[in-house]
């Protein structure tokens, strides 16, 4: 389980009450987007760390990296949980297994050249469906570029500035983002 910052201090009480309903979990890591949050006393939250100590555990005594061990699961082991807007009722829970990532990982094999580098934007929030799915690029060796945010915000030209900058092969983002770029006709020059 992976909580993004403690925002509030009042969250700490949800995730706590969610950590002890739940007897197999192994590790709840909190992934700070300001440093005063690593300040914040996750003590009480079973079995909590920050990202950072959550890192060194990869690590042996002597500072090596040991041998990485996968373990074998079936196709539809549980990697990821999502949850459905709630536009057409209460958010829905839907349980994604490594069987998706995997057969989209080979959909990208198939589709893009392996000796080319290949550069992919994405400007959708993270917390979306679409970041879980896209980590699966990862395993075609993709380079990841994550922004999350409004793109025009910092200047008519920052989205075709980052895809330029980066060299992006393919951008991906929402259709209000599109909707907003035509209206103030923030198009990419020729």
């Amino acid at each position: 389980m992976i909580g993004e910052d403690l925002k509030k201090f009042s969250e700490s009480r949800v995730m706590r009450t969610i950590a002890i309903g739940l007897p197999n979990l192994e590790k709840v890591i909190i992934v700070p987007s300001k440093k005063e949050s690593e300040l914040k006393d996750i003590s009480e939250i079973k079995n909590s760390c920050f990202l950072d100590e959550f890192l060194q555990l990869g690590y042996e005594k002597n500072g090596s990296v040991p041998p990485i061990v996968f373990e074998q699961v079936s196709f539809s082991h549980p990697v990821f949980i999502s949850y459905t807007s709630g536009t057409t009722g209460l958010p829905k829970a839907l349980v994604h297994g490594c069987g998706g990532l995997l057969t989209m990982a080979k959909e990208y094999f198939l589709n893009i050249d392996p000796g080319k580098q290949f550069n992919f934007l994405s400007m959708s929030p993270v917390g979306w469906v679409s970041w879980n799915i896209f980590v699966s690029y990862i395993f075609a060796g993709i380079t990841m570029i994550v922004y999350e945010g409004i793109p025009y915000f910092l200047s008519p030209t920052y989205l075709w500035d980052l895809v330029d900058e980066f060299q992006i092969s393919t951008l991906f983002f929402t259709p209000s983002i599109l909707d907003e770029l035509e209206k103030r006709n923030y198009v990419p020059s020729k």
